[in-house]
């Protein structure tokens, strides 16, 4: 028996079709495989988080013209005896203020200003000081020698210089 080159080809297409679709492994076939082998099945439930109420952001004040007006957000602590002052100007006029009055005290020297910050990174009588200005809760601000650490600068030259600031200030 003889076949034509047409039934040759129409039984190899036959044949390829049957054997790629009988050898595919695919979803009707997982179930035969070992439960080692096995895709892990999800629940629909936990395919995704539930975000409900997860990137709730509590609602504020206009933050961001307080922040851009105000040098330091956060209220000014009390403050050990002599480490610093309150005045009546805002923490904004008073920073501009502070920064006025450092060049015209002797034996002053600015290494650095934060604006952002409210502190201005002083060398005086041999020591290095930040003078920082905070906001207080009247509305008015707080200026304080702080020490390279962040704590309240209680040294001989810290005491003479917020003594010549609340001078230059007018604070008694």
């Amino acid at each position: 028996m003889r076949f034509s080159s047409r039934s040759l080809s129409v039984a190899e297409a036959a044949f390829t079709v049957l054997a790629v679709t009988a050898c595919h492994g695919g979803p009707r076939g997982v179930y035969k495989l070992a439960p080692e082998q096995r895709p892990l099945e999800v629940p629909p439930d936990l395919s995704q988080p539930d975000t409900h109420g997860g990137m709730q952001v509590p609602s504020l004040p206009n933050t961001a013209s307080a922040t851009a007006a105000a040098p330091a957000s956060a209220p000014a602590a009390a403050l050990p005896a002599g480490t610093g002052f309150d005045v009546t100007l805002t923490s904004t006029a008073a920073y501009a203020k502070l920064g006025d009055a450092l060049p015209q005290l002797g034996g002053v020297t600015v290494n650095n200003s934060s604006p952002l910050l409210g502190v201005y990174d002083v060398n005086y009588a041999d020591g290095n000081l930040l003078l920082r200005v905070t906001a207080n809760q009247d509305g008015g601000a707080q200026i304080a020698a702080m020490d390279p650490r962040g704590v309240p600068a209680t040294g001989d030259a810290a005491l003479k210089l917020i003594a010549a600031l609340k001078t230059y200030f007018g604070v008694k």
